[in-house]
Protein backbone atom coordinates (compact mmCIF):
# COMPACT_ATOMS: atom_id res chain seq x y z
CA UNK A 1 0.00 0.00 0.00
CA UNK A 2 2.80 2.42 0.86
CA UNK A 3 4.34 1.85 -2.61
CA UNK A 4 1.10 2.95 -4.25
CA UNK A 5 1.00 6.14 -2.15
CA UNK A 6 4.67 6.78 -2.84
CA UNK A 7 3.97 6.54 -6.59
CA UNK A 8 1.12 9.02 -6.19
CA UNK A 9 3.34 11.55 -4.48
CA UNK A 10 6.23 11.17 -6.90
CA UNK A 11 4.12 11.50 -10.02
CA UNK A 12 3.94 14.84 -11.76
CA UNK A 13 0.15 14.83 -11.81
CA UNK A 14 -1.83 17.02 -9.47
CA UNK A 15 -3.94 15.51 -6.73
CA UNK A 16 -7.55 16.55 -6.45
CA UNK A 17 -9.19 17.07 -3.08
CA UNK A 18 -10.74 13.59 -3.12
CA UNK A 19 -7.38 12.00 -3.86
CA UNK A 20 -5.78 14.01 -1.04
CA UNK A 21 -8.50 12.81 1.32
CA UNK A 22 -8.00 9.18 0.23
CA UNK A 23 -4.25 9.55 0.58
CA UNK A 24 -4.59 11.07 4.04
CA UNK A 25 -6.79 8.16 5.17
CA UNK A 26 -4.17 5.68 3.95
CA UNK A 27 -1.42 7.55 5.75
CA UNK A 28 -3.39 7.69 9.00
CA UNK A 29 -3.70 3.93 8.90
CA UNK A 30 0.08 3.67 8.58
CA UNK A 31 1.01 6.24 11.25
CA UNK A 32 -0.89 8.19 13.87
CA UNK A 33 -0.98 11.80 12.74
CA UNK A 34 -3.99 12.81 14.82
CA UNK A 35 -1.91 14.92 17.27
CA UNK A 36 -0.52 16.93 14.34
CA UNK A 37 -3.99 17.41 12.87
CA UNK A 38 -5.30 18.49 16.27
CA UNK A 39 -2.48 21.05 16.52
CA UNK A 40 -3.39 22.44 13.10
CA UNK A 41 -7.07 22.60 14.09
CA UNK A 42 -6.21 24.46 17.30
CA UNK A 43 -3.95 26.89 15.45
CA UNK A 44 -6.67 27.72 12.94
CA UNK A 45 -9.32 27.84 15.68
CA UNK A 46 -7.30 30.46 17.55
CA UNK A 47 -6.96 32.46 14.32
CA UNK A 48 -10.73 32.20 13.73
CA UNK A 49 -11.71 33.05 17.32
CA UNK A 50 -9.79 36.32 17.02
CA UNK A 51 -11.64 37.02 13.74
CA UNK A 52 -8.23 37.58 12.19
CA UNK A 53 -7.73 37.91 8.45
CA UNK A 54 -4.12 38.80 7.63
CA UNK A 55 -0.96 36.80 7.15
CA UNK A 56 0.68 39.01 9.79
CA UNK A 57 -2.03 37.91 12.23
CA UNK A 58 -1.36 34.24 11.40
CA UNK A 59 2.34 34.81 11.89
CA UNK A 60 1.67 36.15 15.41
CA UNK A 61 -0.50 33.13 16.28
CA UNK A 62 2.04 30.76 14.68
CA UNK A 63 4.93 32.25 16.66
CA UNK A 64 2.98 32.45 19.94
CA UNK A 65 2.32 28.72 19.67
CA UNK A 66 5.90 27.98 18.55
CA UNK A 67 4.26 26.06 15.75
CA UNK A 68 7.45 25.44 13.79
CA UNK A 69 8.26 22.91 16.52
CA UNK A 70 5.72 20.62 14.82
CA UNK A 71 8.60 19.34 12.69
CA UNK A 72 10.59 18.23 15.72
CA UNK A 73 8.08 15.44 16.28
CA UNK A 74 7.93 14.40 12.63
CA UNK A 75 8.53 10.74 11.85
CA UNK A 76 12.02 9.67 10.86
CA UNK A 77 10.74 7.96 7.71
CA UNK A 78 7.91 8.62 5.27
CA UNK A 79 8.48 12.37 5.50
CA UNK A 80 6.75 12.91 2.19
CA UNK A 81 3.59 11.22 3.50
CA UNK A 82 3.84 13.22 6.69
CA UNK A 83 4.04 16.54 4.86
CA UNK A 84 1.34 15.68 2.34
CA UNK A 85 -0.95 14.67 5.18
CA UNK A 86 -0.39 18.02 6.92
CA UNK A 87 -1.01 19.80 3.64
CA UNK A 88 -4.18 17.81 2.91
CA UNK A 89 -5.58 18.48 6.36
CA UNK A 90 -4.88 22.19 6.02
CA UNK A 91 -6.39 22.29 2.52
CA UNK A 92 -9.64 20.95 3.99
CA UNK A 93 -9.84 24.14 6.07
CA UNK A 94 -9.19 26.22 2.96
CA UNK A 95 -12.00 24.68 0.92
CA UNK A 96 -14.54 24.42 3.74
CA UNK A 97 -17.75 26.39 3.77
CA UNK A 98 -16.79 27.88 7.12
CA UNK A 99 -16.08 31.55 7.74
CA UNK A 100 -13.70 33.62 5.67
CA UNK A 101 -11.36 33.70 8.65
CA UNK A 102 -11.26 29.88 8.73
CA UNK A 103 -10.55 29.61 5.02
CA UNK A 104 -7.85 32.29 5.22
CA UNK A 105 -6.42 30.55 8.28
CA UNK A 106 -6.15 27.36 6.23
CA UNK A 107 -4.44 29.20 3.37
CA UNK A 108 -1.99 30.97 5.66
CA UNK A 109 -1.28 27.78 7.60
CA UNK A 110 -0.54 25.96 4.35
CA UNK A 111 1.84 28.73 3.33
CA UNK A 112 3.58 28.70 6.72
CA UNK A 113 3.90 24.91 6.73
CA UNK A 114 5.59 25.09 3.35
CA UNK A 115 7.87 28.02 4.16
CA UNK A 116 9.03 26.76 7.57
CA UNK A 117 9.65 23.11 6.71
CA UNK A 118 13.22 22.09 7.49
CA UNK A 119 13.40 19.63 4.61
CA UNK A 120 15.55 20.30 1.55
CA UNK A 121 14.41 20.13 -1.10
CA UNK A 122 11.06 21.34 0.18
CA UNK A 123 8.06 19.07 -0.16
CA UNK A 124 5.72 20.52 -2.79
CA UNK A 125 2.05 21.28 -2.28
CA UNK A 126 -0.11 19.48 -4.82
CA UNK A 127 -3.37 21.15 -5.79
CA UNK A 128 -5.71 20.93 -8.73
CA UNK A 129 -8.17 23.50 -10.00
CA UNK A 130 -10.90 21.01 -9.14
CA UNK A 131 -10.03 21.45 -5.47
CA UNK A 132 -11.56 24.90 -5.54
Amino acid sequence: MMDIMHAYLLSNSFLCFEQCYWLEKQILEAMDLSPFKRDIDELIDEFVEGELTTLADMKKVWLSRKFTCIYEASPSNNLSFFMQSLYAHTIRHMVSTASLSCRLGGLYCLYCLYETQPFKPSFKIYLSLGTF
